[in-house]
């Protein structure tokens, strides 16, 4: 089943953003590790 609005599933959306927001944190976490290695390689 997919979430296509609020008026779906509002909880389920709400909990799909949380996981959203959560990979992006986690997606610049990495994206910063690999700033570093490279700057340490450098």
């Amino acid at each position: 089943m997919r979430i296509v609005a609020s008026g779906d599933d509002a909880a389920g959306l709400a909990i799909a953003n949380g996981f959203r927001s959560d990979q992006a944190v986690l997606a610049q976490g990495v994206r910063n590790a690999n700033d570093g290695l490279s700057s340490l390689q450098t």
